[in-house]
């Protein structure tokens, strides 16, 4: 297979810390490619990992061995050192990357948001274009009610409502893996070209031990939850090498992301939908695509750049214009500045509304209580000192971006009528409670 030999010829990975984050960081040696191919991939895999931190894994420098599988995927994919969500919780961060749009656009800002039918996702629009399409999803904001079903003609959402599992504690990335395995297989003789949506929301807490895997990290609750991401590391090497089996993964761009991060009292509390710190906004991602040679990209990317990138290495005529570009010059290894990306957090934990604006090194943040900080991440990556008092002119230009890109976003969204969505039934409450989603504060109106 193409990938094992190209695996075994580039045992020299570029492997750097997490948390790099100058121009010249983490890239590959090797020159850009001269020449931009057609990527002839008719198939796309997309796997997302919930509450999974970087920082957690091999290919992101981390020594602990949590992650071989996609550590593996990494030695032969483009890997983005600066990706980031578009909230540090699950529901507005996926919804971003169907839509390629962002919180204030799509609106799924609460537990009781639903996306409105009116949004195409990505999913519509690989449809649209004849593909089969399927998504094996466990959390409970993947519920059918909360419409990020739309366009899946086939979307298991029964590990969503497992009566049998205590809500919000049940172990389910094997059976992701097998229900994904076994759609896959039927593929075979179908000969339509495929798209086939996998999450896996084991490391989010609470962080159940695993015998055979959570034994030689340790007992603190990160060491469970390392446990938690080489458990499910485990499942998702079951379908890379399913994949390969099948014959499949030479035709197949697979994506992997994180929705978000998760906090280990860097800034006072753990946890996450607490603020838009880095270790809760910044995300795993990498994309391995037929013929794009694998490298490290420095610039900083966004969960809504997946969907117009996926369309363009797909060879499909892209969506209109939302807030997401394709990286598909970066895959490429040119020259591409993203531009400033924004998150959002409407209704943390406490109530309080997040805004965020990275450009370059720069990260600006916005509370409505607390006002403006300014971080250098170059300088400081932990996000220690607001120097927006002694920057006041990078502290307003990245305000004005941050409005007029939540402006914008806003006033697209506005064009799409409200979703009719069901209320929370006693059962669905349960299940958010469980989740750590529990109907207070966070759940709040902005």
């Amino acid at each position: 297979m193409e990938w094992s030999r190209r695996r075994r010829a580039r045992r020299v990975f570029a492997f750097t810390g997490a948390l790099a984050l100058g121009s010249g960081a983490a890239t590959w040696l090797a020159c850009a490619e001269p020449e931009p191919a057609p990527v002839k991939a008719p198939n796309l895999l997309l796997i997302t990992i919930g509450t999974l931190r970087p920082d957690h894994l091999g290919c992101y420098g981390y020594p602990r061995g949590t992650s071989p599988h996609i550590d593996g995927l990494a030695e032969s994919a483009v890997v983005f050192d600066r990706a980031y969500g578009t909230s540090s919780w699950t529901l507005p961060s996926i919804a971003s990357l169907l839509t390629s749009e962002y919180p204030s656009g799509h609106r799924t800002t609460n537990e009781r948001a639903t996306l409105a039918p009116g949004f195409e996702t990505l999913t519509e629009r690989l449809a649209s274009a004849g593909f089969a399409t399927a998504a094996v999803v466990s959390h409970v904001f993947f519920a059918k009610r909360y419409g990020l079903d739309q366009g899946f003609a086939r979307y298991d959402d029964e590990l969503v409502h497992d009566r049998e599992a205590e809500p919000g504690r049940s172990v389910t990335s094997p059976a992701i893996s097998e229900k994904g395995l076994a759609w896959l297989e039927k593929r075979r003789a179908d000969g339509r070209r495929w798209f086939l949506w996998l999450h896996y929301s084991d490391p989010h807490a609470e962080y159940r031990r695993h015998p055979g895997t959570t034994e030689r990290f340790g007992d603190t609750p990160v060491d469970l939850y390392d446990g938690e991401i080489a458990f499910t590391d485990g499942s998702i090497g079951a379908v890379l090498e399913g994949l390969e089996h099948d014959g499949l993964a030479d035709d197949t761009v697979v994506i992997l992301a994180s929705d978000h991060g998760e906090a280990f009292a860097e800034h006072g509390r753990n946890g996450h939908r607490l603020s838009l710190f880095e270790e809760e906004l910044r995300v795993a991602m990498m994309v391995r695509a037929p013929g794009i040679a694998p490298r490290r990209v420095a610039t900083p990317v966004s969960l809504v750049d997946v969907a117009p990138t996926a369309l363009e290495l797909l060879r499909i005529a892209p969506a209109p214009a939302r807030s997401g570009v394709s990286l598909v010059p970066l895959l490429w290894g040119r020259r591409a500045p993203r531009g400033p990306l924004v998150a959002e957090l409407g209704g943390a934990r406490d109530g309080r509304r997040v805004d965020a604006v990275i450009g370059g090194s720069w990260k600006l943040t916005h509370q409505r209580e607390n006002g403006l900080s300014l971080f250098d991440l170059r300088n400081d990556p932990r996000e220690q000192t607001n120097v927006a008092a002694a920057r006041p002119a990078i502290t307003r230009k990245l305000r004005a971006e941050m409005q007029r890109q939540i402006g914008a976003a806003r006033a697209r969204g506005g064009e799409v009528a409200d979703a009719e969505g069901a209320p929370l039934d006693p059962v669905m409450r349960e299940q958010l409670e469980a989740w750590g989603y529990a109907d207070g504060p966070g759940a709040a109106e902005e």
